[in-house]
């Protein structure tokens, strides 16, 4: 009797180590459940089984789920610590964004160049860090107007990208630090 214990533990495990093992012994002792007497221990021990299994399943997922979630976190946060980076190709695109290609070609062409804007209060912020690094000069002209009809107010050339709500009149002048 002990040979064949010994014999059935081992086909257990065998079978256990295969592809889709476990679940074929779980098959087995849900079985075993409908024998008198015994059944509903090894019933018992085979939903426990289970349980167990899918517990370690769920912490594994959630241990996955927390270390990708960090992992995205920090990565945005260097994105955005490069997108918040100055650079002179961004301010060529958002000088293109705000006055148009042509105007932005003529503008960008060489230090000193000046322009009137009427701006966008977000596109102002926007603007800032360039202001800051020295490549671009901002002077308020004390205009404010509304925007949206995408023309000539005064001197001022409204911009392209946000051209709606409120706006306030700026001259930008490119520096020559920007040519450097």
């Amino acid at each position: 009797m002990n040979d064949n214990k010994k014999e059935l533990i081992d086909k257990m495990n065998s079978l256990i180590d295969k592809p889709a093992g476990k679940q074929a012994a779980r098959f087995i002792l849900t079985s075993l459940g409908a024998v008198p007497y015994f059944g509903g221990i090894i019933s018992a021990g085979s939903a426990l089984w289970g349980e167990i299994e899918q517990h370690e399943f769920n912490e594994t997922i959630a241990n996955w789920a927390n270390k990708t979630d960090q992992e995205i976190e920090t990565l945005l946060g260097q994105l955005n610590n490069l997108l918040q980076t100055p650079t002179k190709a961004k301010l060529a695109l958002i000088i293109g964004e705000i006055m148009g290609n042509d105007l932005a070609n003529q503008f960008l062409s060489k230090p000193g160049n000046q322009i009137p804007m009427v701006l966008n209060s977000v596109t102002v912020n926007e603007l800032h860090p360039f202001v800051d690094q020295g490549w671009l000069g901002f002077q308020s002209t004390g205009s404010v107007c509304s925007m949206g009809a995408l023309c000539r107010v005064g001197k001022h050339v409204e911009e392209l990208k946000r051209p709606y709500g409120m706006g306030s009149g700026f001259v930008l002048t490119i520096r020559e630090s920007y040519f450097v």
